[in-house]
């Protein structure tokens, strides 16, 4: 956990990709505080390590954290105190597989990248300069029902009774970033929409894994 704390006192505001997040998983069974800390992260809430030789304080942490792990290893180490905890109703957990094959003739087009990444940028840039992101008049008969149908849907389901805390939290957040991008101090109704969808592919995907071996993660 020190290490992401250091990096995230950069002025850089990371991205922390780590390709074997089942090792976190794991740590968290070790380490008691390692899980609430990711949960204060995501909450964006002060962290700190209470060690009095060279103590670590982020007072306004703004860190992206991306693991990747298999359906298997993710079954297997999600704990029910992490489930019910609020752990992994912060996480948008999404299946990625391979949909067909490229030969290796076939190559993304140069001006792509460069291009993208300039897409990147110029929101980046917008964000830093916008204190806050407001619904839009239109939207928020949409949000009510939105929020109505995804606190209906986890209600259902034992293994998804954990995201009815926040997974309009999370359709908010995603939907904001869906405005920044477009460079727009408001979300729309068609953000929202869009939001929801992703939230409740994700939701979908955690029932699948945590049903997949006939019963809920232990």
């Amino acid at each position: 956990m020190r290490a992401v704390l250091r990096l995230y006192d950069e002025p850089s505001r990371p991205l922390i990709v780590d390709t074997e997040y089942a090792r976190v998983l794991r740590a968290g069974r070790r380490q008691a505080n390692l899980s609430q800390v990711l949960r204060d992260l995501w909450d964006g809430a002060p962290v700190g390590t209470s060690r009095a030789k060279d103590p670590i304080q982020v007072d306004r942490p703004r860190v992206a954290i991306m693991g990747h792990i298999t359906p298997e290893e993710f079954r297997a180490n999600l704990t029910g105190t992490d489930r019910d905890g609020g752990s992994y109703n912060r996480l948008l957990t999404l299946p990625v597989s391979q949909v067909r094959w490229l030969s290796e003739r076939e190559r993304m087009p140069a001006h792509l990248i460069p291009e993208a990444g300039e897409h990147f940028a110029r929101a980046l840039r917008y964000g830093q300069r916008v204190d806050a992101v407001t619904l839009a008049a239109d939207a928020y008969d949409v949000a009510d029902a939105i929020r109505h149908d995804l606190l209906g849907k986890a209600c259902e389901s034992e293994d998804l009774r954990p995201f009815a805390a926040r997974c309009n939290e999370q359709v908010r957040r995603i939907a904001a970033l869906f405005a920044l991008f477009d460079l727009r101090r408001e979300i729309t109704s068609d953000d929202l929409r869009a939001a929801a969808c992703l939230v409740t592919y994700a939701m979908s995907t955690v029932e699948a894994i945590a049903t997949a071996s006939g019963g809920k993660a232990t």
